[in-house]
């Protein structure tokens, strides 16, 4: 098969998004600029990366907005009890809903996410948590990126950069590391 990114103007067709662009568009696969990257995918176009701590802390993530989901609903239905326990409804008081149990939601969300991710996008799947850790704590003894700056305890991200950069490495391949995080931005830029 042909390199599609060289059609393409990019110079490689590996691809890394860091946690805060699965958070920017709510975890939601189906969002519009993922689905259009989804199309990349499936076009051979742009290949996705992804890693054991990446899709550790995302699957965190949305069970905290799930809990926080749940939160808002069963205190919405306390309230509404409340409500209805008070009133005289024309027409009849509105149905409640059911509480949420944030265990079960975060639950059925992350297999939800984890299972379009897996069957949909293919990722290449890194092991970064495999990365020896004396590599790590070399970096962060001589404050490369992401330590660079004072108080930086940025370990997830050396071991996912560290990850990507030895797959990088191993195949003589470049990767896209789309991130805001600056630590993480500074690394990969070192790599």
């Amino acid at each position: 098969m042909a390199n599609t990114s060289q059609s393409t103007g990019l110079k490689t067709q590996n691809v890394f998004l860091d946690t805060e662009v699965y958070r920017q568009y709510g975890h939601n696969l189906n969002a519009k600029v993922l689905q259009s990257f989804l199309r990349q995918i499936q076009e051979h176009v742009c290949t996705l990366h992804i890693t054991d701590i990446t899709q550790a802390e995302i699957e965190r993530q949305i069970g905290e907005l799930a809990a926080e989901v749940a939160s808002t609903v069963n205190k919405g239905n306390k309230e509404l009890r409340r409500w209805q326990s008070r009133l005289t409804w024309p027409g009849g008081a509105p149905k409640l809903g059911e509480d949420i149990k944030a265990e079960a939601l975060a639950k059925a969300a992350v297999q939800s996410f984890s299972t379009a991710l897996i069957i949909d996008w293919k990722p290449t799947r890194h092991d970064a948590l495999r990365v020896p850790t004396k590599k790590i704590f070399d970096s962060y003894f001589r404050r490369n990126p992401p330590f660079d700056k004072n108080d930086s305890k940025e370990f997830p991200d050396a071991f996912v950069i560290a990850a990507l950069d030895h797959w990088c490495q191993q195949r003589n391949e470049k990767m896209y590391v789309v991130t805001r995080d600056g630590a993480m931005k500074r690394a990969a830029e070192n790599t």
